[in-house]
């Protein structure tokens, strides 16, 4: 017997309000955030703030916010053609110059010069 194909791919991602299974999940209430660390934002209305400001620059930190003695910066948003669907960052110990950790997740990948000519 062969099952019927319905279109769906492996991975694939339909967006939440399309699908039964996504209206489901989204009938849940939100999660009220959680204090990991003293400096953990739990406030909606600060957390809205840093969030309006990560789409603006496209840059996300968090100093020990979910470790002591851990920050971590988001530095490049990977997307698709649905959006944005993962992120790529590093993690380093506190005590490492922020300063140096933006600057390398703001470096922009080399542009490829055309190919020669055959």
């Amino acid at each position: 017997m062969r099952w019927p194909s319905y279109g769906l791919v492996s991975g694939e991602r339909p967006p939440p309000h399309a699908t039964a299974y996504g209206k489901v999940l989204l009938t849940a209430p939100p999660e009220r955030p959680t204090r990991r660390t003293r400096h953990t934002v739990v406030s909606p209305g600060v957390l809205a703030g840093q969030l309006a400001r990560i789409r603006a620059s496209g840059l996300a930190v968090c100093a020990e916010e979910s470790r002591l003695g851990e920050v971590t910066v988001a530095a490049a948003p990977v997307r698709g053609p649905e959006g944005t669907l993962a992120a790529l960052g590093v993690t380093v110990a506190t005590g490492v110059p922020l300063d140096r950790v933006t600057a390398a997740g703001r470096v922009q990948p080399p542009r490829r010069s055309p190919s020669p000519s055959p």
